[in-house]
């Protein structure tokens, strides 16, 4: 948490008499952006030999939600670097069998209170080769000149949500059992 503080005097004239002095104070407090894994990845069943998509806005896509985004005060030069650390090639099973994984898509929309998405940014294709969504991309949820709509509540309201989607390519002889890799998304913000 920040806080910024600054007192301004008013300039004062030395007189008779009784002379008032008038200061103002003001605060800004920034609340620190919180993120959470909201739900798994999930493939369900899979058959051996035929490959499986999950689409990126599937219930059954991975699901991230960033709160507390700052709204910049209507300035437009807000970026977010959303990017995986971890997006396994494969997932892992018993006795060092792999199922194969591509295809990845995510998605970035921000979100109305309730699970409700109200403004997408867009699809982006990722993979472990090129991970990050998009370096550049602008997100200002108080914006109403040509970006998303102002976000409802107010500032309550400012909240980044992420999916994931992807497809397993499992093999004709594809041991059964089940298969896990681990999904790691950061996600930093900055002014510029």
């Amino acid at each position: 948490m920040t806080c910024v503080g600054a007192l301004f005097p008013t300039a004062m004239v030395a007189q008779s008499g009784t002379k008032e002095l008038q200061m103002t104070a003001e605060g800004i407090i920034d609340v620190m952006i919180s993120g959470a894994g909201v739900r798994d990845l999930q493939f369900g069943a899979v058959t051996a030999g035929i490959s499986k998509t999950v689409d990126v806005g599937s219930v059954s896509s991975a699901k991230w939600r960033f709160a507390n985004l700052p709204n910049n005060n209507g300035n437009n030069n807000r970026f977010a670097d959303l990017t995986f650390i971890s997006l396994p090639p494969h997932l892992d099973g018993a006795n060092g069998a792999r199922l194969p994984v591509s295809g990845y898509v995510a998605r970035v929309c921000l979100e109305k209170p309730l699970d409700s998405d109200y403004h997408c940014y867009g699809d982006y294709v990722v993979s472990p080769a090129s991970p990050s969504i998009d370096p550049n991309l602008r997100i200002n949820p108080t914006d109403n000149a040509g970006g998303p709509p102002t976000a409802p509540g107010g500032n309550a309201g400012r909240t980044l949500v992420v999916y994931l989607g992807a497809t397993v390519t499992p093999a004709v002889d594809q041991p059964g059992g089940t298969y896990l890799g681990a999904v790691t998304l950061t996600f930093i913000t900055a002014a510029s």
